[in-house]
């Protein structure tokens, strides 16, 4: 959902020059801009923080797919950046080392879950 907006000072002809840009490639300006702040946003994380360890409440969005996994709420989840996809570790044997319990596509969280950036940055 938007919500806030962004703005911009820009050189009056290159605002000029981007919009028709954007209408000869039939696209929204403010899709092309999006997509620009998540492809930068995605490499401050991948470049930058490589990986958190969260909380399972926090790490996962999906509380009943982590209940059919048997993780509970409370558990650390190494969270890891990768550039193709976010991946979720937890150590589970006996050797205290990180094993990987899901994934998801970047645009997914971008869509559906963007609080998980939000709390890998408080860390």
């Amino acid at each position: 959902m938007l919500d806030d907006r962004i703005y911009l000072r820009v050189n009056s002809s290159e605002k000029k020059i981007f919009r028709e840009v954007a209408k000869k490639k039939i696209q929204d300006g403010g899709a092309v801009i999006r997509v620009i702040m998540r492809d930068y946003i995605k490499s401050y994380f991948v470049e930058e923080i490589q990986s958190v360890t969260l909380s399972a409440e926090k790490a996962l969005c999906d509380e009943e797919w982590a209940k059919e996994k048997k993780i509970p709420l409370d558990a650390d989840i190494e969270v890891v950046f990768k550039e193709n996809r976010i991946e979720y570790n937890r150590s589970d044997n006996d050797s205290n080392e990180f094993v990987l319990v899901g994934f998801d596509k970047w645009d997914d969280i971008f869509e559906n879950y963007p609080e998980l950036l939000e709390h890998a940055l408080e860390v």
